[in-house]
């Protein structure tokens, strides 16, 4: 599998995530992730050089992933993210259509191991999760839309969609269809409060490359 890469400075690594690619290794995949492929970049040129995950996208969901190339980094990056200082965008494709042409969904999420679920009122293992969601087109039976997350949980934007009987096409749990592809894109990430020229933006076109 190649490895995709945006843009590279002495401190981060961007790089674009197919879709059906874990973003880190787990007890059943150990090379076939953007951690290894990037790990795998770097000892190129450097055998001592490491690599640093900032923040994760869903197996099924593709697009823009932002790694550090050192420690300091990578602390400085997650808490630009915790804070909410950094803005990502996504475009997807649903089921159905939304009941409003621009939406904010605020959901108390429980991630319970790889399970997550949303709960009516706040518990102590919830979660704040907001979504923005804005109608970009209308087609016979689905929308395209554009996403901002204030937040960032895990299926966050996968739940919020659902939540209105608008489920992501291809989507392997909320959605019941076949495709062979979930039509979910992190198409522009924007670090650009840390760094003016750390702002990311990839095609808005949902194949992958």
């Amino acid at each position: 599998m190649k490895l995709n890469i945006v843009y590279e400075d002495s401190e981060i690594l961007v790089v674009y995530k197919p879709s059906n690619v874990l973003s880190i290794s787990t007890d059943k995949e150990k090379e076939k992730t953007i951690y290894h492929l990037c790990s795998q970049h770097l000892k190129r040129k450097d055998k001592s050089s490491k690599v640093f995950i900032v923040h994760r996208l869903d197996k099924s969901t593709s697009g823009l992933m932002v790694l550090a190339k050192n420690y300091k980094v990578k602390l400085l990056l997650q808490d630009a993210f915790e804070k909410g200082e950094v803005k990502r965008f996504y475009i997807a494709r649903t089921h159905n259509h939304l009941p409003l042409d621009n939406m904010r969904i605020e959901m108390n999420l429980v991630i319970d191991k790889l399970k997550v679920y949303a709960v009516k009122k706040p518990i102590k293992s919830s979660k704040k999760a907001i979504t923005l969601i804005r109608k970009l087109a209308s087609y016979e039976d689905s929308d395209l839309v554009d996403i901002e997350i204030l937040t960032g949980r895990k299926h966050q934007i996968r739940l919020a969609l659902a939540s209105i009987n608008c489920p992501i096409i291809g989507d392997p749990i909320y959605s019941n269809d076949r495709e062979k592809y979930m039509f979910l894109k992190a198409y522009k990430l924007d670090i650009s409060s840390l760094n003016p020229k750390w702002l990311f933006e990839i095609s808005k076109q949902f194949k992958d490359k």
